[in-house]
């Protein structure tokens, strides 16, 4: 295999790929014979005699998420223009809202506290529970 051509990484080319690929399945089924076709976009990071490596992001030096594509399995390829890169939009100007101050801002306890209810045989469980009468309700042994 030929060696990958260097590319600046801030330089690559943006390219959309069209490429078919195998599919797998399990399972006691009828026989079919199926491929998938896919589409790739992505920078151009590599090349060489027998495939095309795309990245989906790309830093000075490093790229991320790359494929690595077989040329025999590229059914067409076409480099996208890229524009210089447009201003980053300001949006509305709106601020986002103060939580907890201002006149709508209501104090709100963290925990409710309740009174625990009367069964109906006169006890009354929740939070004034018994102490416990020591006994183990299960054993473990090793």
């Amino acid at each position: 295999m030929a060696a990958a051509s260097k590319v600046k990484l801030q330089d690559c080319p943006v390219i959309k790929i069209t490429w078919i690929d195998a599919q797998a399945d399990a399972g006691w089924d009828e026989p079919k014979v199926d491929i998938a076709h896919c589409v790739t976009v992505g920078f151009l990071v590599g090349e060489t005699d027998d495939a095309i490596c795309v990245a989906g992001t790309v830093s000075d030096h490093e790229c991320n998420n790359r494929i690595s594509i077989p040329k025999s399995w590229i059914l067409t390829q076409q480099l996208e223009e890229t524009k210089d890169e447009a201003p980053i939009s300001k949006g509305k100007g709106t601020k986002p809202a103060k939580v907890g101050r201002g006149a709508t801002a209501k104090k709100v306890p963290a925990t409710t506290p309740r009174r625990p209810r009367k069964h109906i045989n006169g006890s009354r469980r929740g939070r004034y529970k018994a102490k416990s009468s020591g006994k183990r309700l299960y054993s473990v042994s090793v």
